[in-house]
């Protein structure tokens, strides 16, 4: 007969070793989370004591280092401080002249600007000027009317012509004669009993609109012997009125040149 032996295993050491097993096979805690459990700790005085001691340490290192560098000035001999003070001039003299320069160029480009701006309203004022000479632009203003009735038709184009004249000599700016804008190279011609302005027919009564100083005008129309007594000659009647604001409606068409071309 066969005796067989039975080991015994211990309770406690077969409920150890599964624990055992667990443990080896839990992850340790990642660095990020024993950051947060870090302050997720309850603030007790020994983290007061460390704080103190770091923030005690970095105001003394910071003391330290700029002690340090007074001392690097004090250990420099009287030769080479004023050799670090004159470089500190002349770098001081080469900015101050970097400034001035800076300054100067500024100056230049506001001036350059501003004569810019100038030129251009006074190239603009020029082109307003030349419009209104050549009466391409419509306008409105002070100045006079002259209504002329002529009921036999014995006004002349040089009596028409007159009262232009006389009102350019006091300064009109623009003039228009029944609907049409005078101009330097208006032409007035009588063909029988009619009148033609820049060969566009004229009717009696006639009403010449001119703008500039209102007085001024009328008084040059009213000068004894002039334009208005000449046409009082011819059995015209002569009305003037002066207005605060009239307008010019009408505008000359510019023809275009056949031979002449703007030169490049």
């Amino acid at each position: 007969m066969e005796i067989s032996e039975t080991t015994e295993t211990p309770v406690e050491e077969s409920l150890e070793q599964p624990e055992e097993k667990t443990r080896a096979k839990r992850p340790k805690p990642h660095f990020i989370r024993r950051i947060i459990d870090l302050f997720q700790a309850p603030i007790t005085l020994t983290h007061v004591l460390v704080a103190v001691l770091l923030l005690v340490f970095g105001f003394s290192f910071a003391g330290q280092f700029a002690s340090a560098k007074d001392d690097k000035l004090k250990d420099l001999s009287q030769t080479e401080l004023v050799t670090l003070l004159d470089e500190l001039r002349e770098r001081n003299s080469k900015l101050s002249a970097e400034q001035v320069d800076l300054q100067t160029q500024l100056r230049e480009l506001k001036s350059t600007s501003d004569s810019s701006a100038a030129a251009q309203k006074a190239a603009e004022a020029q082109a307003r000027n030349l419009r209104i000479l050549a009466g391409t632009e419509k306008l409105a203003g002070p100045g006079v009317t002259i209504n002329i009735t002529d009921p036999d038709r014995k006004v002349t184009a040089l009596a028409i012509v007159n009262v232009l004249g006389e009102l350019r000599n006091a300064r009109a700016y623009a003039i228009d004669l029944s609907g049409v804008r005078v101009v330097a190279s208006t032409s007035i011609v009588k063909r029988g009993d009619d009148l033609y302005a820049d060969g566009q027919k004229i009717m009696p009564p006639y009403r010449i609109t001119a703008l500039g100083a209102p007085h001024t005008l009328s008084v040059a129309l009213g000068i004894p012997g002039g334009a208005v007594s000449y046409l009082k000659t011819e059995d015209a009647e002569v009305t003037i009125t002066e207005s605060p604001n009239l307008t010019i409606d009408s505008i000359r068409e510019i023809p275009e040149p056949k031979y002449a071309h703007p030169a490049k």
